[in-house]
């Protein structure tokens, strides 16, 4: 919204009051080169818990995250409601559904949901599903939602790695409820996680949808029989072809697992709780004394130079033939020193 406005100047000076140099350079890197690295760690949320009683969130991830910025900010955990949604007979036969995405009765149909974002991992789960389909050649995917460009969705579904893939972008609610009913693996990742629930993932719960997702941020929190969750390290690839298999060989397995999910999104996430839950947290929190943002505390500045790496620095910059008229390559690494807490040459 600063940047937005038109206040880039404010918006780094936001992100140096709450993370130091360190932050003010993430920024600068954004604005120079597009760079969003060491962004996602510095959410700018404090401004925000400063001014505030207390804080509500819908995941413990959240919780733990906002207090490891500000130990004594007031933190409640409110559980996203279950989205409303209609019987799985209201929503029609899944093979009609199958028959307007072209595909036989009996196809093996896996779903993914939502928009395309980077945490959504839509590389990883086409590499993934690829493997499964050279154990089951007819399987399809089916992804329902916007296609941004990050990650560049188009291109990847127009590789090799789209065969199998019916992409339909954003569809009305009906159809996007009555196709998630049809799937008979659903995949949800997400990582890195942001301390968001995830809306799509309930849905999909309350549907009685196997589900996999990330073992990370609030998916971490859905209980094991709930959900197959799948780390995101190295081996992210072949455990989510494992767990997709696994599933797709055994019915008793898909119905098992989607019932535990629906069991535990009734329970955890039902409608009357999380709005008694949000009455609970809000009668609490508005008991605190107000804040005083202006007397939060900043993040200390102190930097300590170190003249071996300064001059390190400079007998690099002189050999490749940097100059004292070469003004914007000294101060981009000028600010580089800055943040390494040394003094610039």
């Amino acid at each position: 919204s600063t940047l937005g406005a038109g206040d880039p100047r404010g918006w780094l000076a936001l992100l140096r009051r709450a993370y130091g140099a360190p932050g003010e350079a993430a920024g600068r890197r954004w604005l120079e080169q597009g760079s969003a690295a060491g962004l996602r760690d510095r959410p700018l949320f404090e401004p925000v818990v400063d001014a505030s009683r207390g804080i509500v969130v819908h995941t413990v991830w959240g919780r733990d995250r906002v207090l490891a910025a500000r130990p004594r900010a007031s933190v409640r955990v409110v559980p996203h409601p279950l989205p409303a949604c209609p019987s799985t007979a209201a929503l029609g036969e899944p093979g009609l559904v199958r028959s307007k995405l072209g595909l036989q009765p009996d196809t093996l149909l896996v779903g993914m949901f939502g928009s395309l974002t980077a945490a959504k991992r839509l590389h990883t789960v086409l590499l993934a599903f690829q493997l499964v389909r050279r154990h089951v050649p007819d399987a399809q995917l089916v992804a329902v939602g916007d296609r941004g460009p990050y990650p560049p969705a188009d291109e990847l579904l127009a590789s090799s790695l789209g065969d199998g893939v019916v992409a339909t972008g954003r569809v009305p609610l009906d159809d996007l409820l009555s196709t998630m009913a049809a799937v008979d693996v659903a995949v949800s990742l997400r990582h890195p996680p942001g301390g968001e629930a995830s809306g799509a993932a309930l849905r999909l719960l309350g549907l009685g949808r196997p589900l996999v997702t990330s073992d990370s941020g609030w998916c971490a929190e859905i209980p094991e029989g709930a959900a197959v969750h799948v780390a995101p390290d190295r081996d992210e690839v072949a455990s989510l072809a494992a767990a997709m298999l696994a599933l797709a060989n055994d019915p008793d397995l898909r119905r098992s697992v989607g019932q535990g999910g629906l069991r535990w999104a009734r329970s955890q996430h039902a409608p009357d709780r999380a709005a008694r839950a949000l009455v609970n947290a809000q009668t609490d929190l508005s008991a605190l004394e107000p804040p005083n943002p202006e007397t939060a505390p900043e993040v200390e500045r102190r930097r300590l130079p170190d003249a071996n790496l300064v001059g390190a620095v400079g007998r690099a910059l002189a050999e490749l033939g940097v100059q004292d008229d070469d003004s914007r390559e000294i101060a981009i690494v000028s600010r580089r020193l800055h943040e390494l807490s040394a003094d610039p040459p």
